[in-house]
């Protein structure tokens, strides 16, 4: 992305495969909720955008109403009077029903980068992964003897090449002590991927962005900005590389080697890793790794995923593995745990100088990830769906 100014063949080849997949996955479930063929909603689409009224010309609608139209017919419908609105907050706060059992599943979210961590938290979110503080709240949950399965549900592009071997660690120490099912939310890429390497039965949404099985590196150039600048840097080093990962120059011929062959064997590592995961030889994962990003419904083609679903499905498959009869109700118990006015109040980090001016730009765990350099799991795009 900082060396081209166009797309790679292999960059248009795999998000070309992820559109036509996503893509004919909205015509299909169009065409099977407005009762047409998928070759009419093709049709249809390729005259739109419409305004309402042509839309419903185009049985895309039913009918057009304003809102108090629409209350009215909803009170109509119910035939029992006035109806009483609730807000999303309050609707939030209400426990699903048969939501509460005697057995109790702890579900642990990671979502975000993943960088190391400073271990003050346990939060992910804003902040991404931070590995300290994650596995501290994987070790809390493996040492809770109360609980007796566990969901990680994992929405993650992937992160530094050091936190994601922390996290897997833990992850994989977690799976002997509970029994573990990983749910995949919109992406679980690269280190997010890695992380979920535990052998246990992975789930994800067929449009899921997952694999992305890859080491990537990179070293920025600035000695030209710092010429205009007015800059200039005197570096002192001792030892042959000590200078490897300077913004004040290229790399050397030597240099260059010396990286690609720590990432190669880093790469070899993460590829071994999903092959013993997934049960398979080495020689099958690599040609589905090489970086590429493969939808859930992809991954599930190619072994990658055991199952196509969400956390309904991953609850189910984790109480069969816990023994717990799949008509029980069980309690899931969410990690980590809301955070209180003083959480938000007392529990921020300084941050750096550089992380507070580019936080409007980026989102601070890519700040931190960028910033400290090193070899990366990490996707090698951002894909944004609308």
């Amino acid at each position: 992305m900082f060396t081209r100014t166009s797309m790679s063949p292999e960059t248009k080849e795999v998000l070309s495969s992820i559109i036509d997949d996503l893509y004919g996955n909205l015509v299909q479930r169009i065409a099977e909720g407005r009762k047409k063929t998928p070759e009419q909603i093709r049709a249809t689409i390729d005259q739109g955008p419409f305004l309402s009224p042509h839309a419903q010309e185009q049985g895309l609608i039913d009918g057009l109403l304003y809102e108090d139209q629409m209350y009215d017919e909803v009170k109509a419908k119910l035939n029992n009077g006035d109806l009483k609105k609730v807000s999303l907050r309050d609707y939030l706060r209400v426990p699903p029903v048969g939501a509460v059992g005697k057995q109790r599943i702890a579900l642990v979210t990671g979502e975000g980068g993943i960088s190391r961590g400073d271990g003050g938290s346990d939060f992910s979110g804003d902040n991404g992964i931070e590995s300290e503080g994650f596995d501290k709240l994987l070790r809390r949950v493996g040492n809770d003897d109360g609980v007796k399965g566990v969901i990680v549900r994992i929405d993650s592009p992937g992160g530094e090449v050091f936190a994601s071997d922390a996290i897997w660690r833990e992850m994989n120490l977690l799976s002997k002590k509970k029994p573990l099912v990983i749910s995949m939310s919109d992406t679980a890429a690269s280190g997010g991927y890695y992380i979920a390497m535990t052998g246990d039965p992975v789930v994800a949404y067929p449009g899921t962005f997952t694999g992305s099985i890859g080491v990537v590196f990179g070293k920025a150039n600035l000695h030209g900005l710092y010429d205009k600048l007015g800059v200039t840097k005197d570096l002192l080093s001792r030892g042959r590389y000590a200078d490897i990962d300077s913004d004040y120059g290229p790399l050397s011929a030597d240099g260059h080697a010396k990286l690609r062959k720590a990432i190669d064997e880093d790469y070899r590592s993460f590829v071994g890793k999903v092959a013993a995961a997934r049960r398979r030889k080495f020689e099958d994962i690599e040609p589905l790794s090489q970086g590429r990003v493969w939808l859930g419904s992809q991954a599930k083609a190619n072994g990658l995923i055991d199952e196509l679903g969400g956390l309904d499905r991953a609850l189910d498959l984790v109480k069969e593995k816990a023994k717990i009869p799949k008509s029980e109700r069980v309690t899931l118990v969410t990690y980590p745990p809301k955070r209180t006015i003083f959480d938000l109040m007392f529990g921020q980090t300084a941050e750096g100088a550089m992380e507070s001016r580019l936080r409007g730009v980026l989102k601070a765990w890519q700040v931190r990830v960028w910033a400290r350099g090193g070899m990366m799991r990490l996707m090698p795009y951002s894909i944004n769906v609308r």
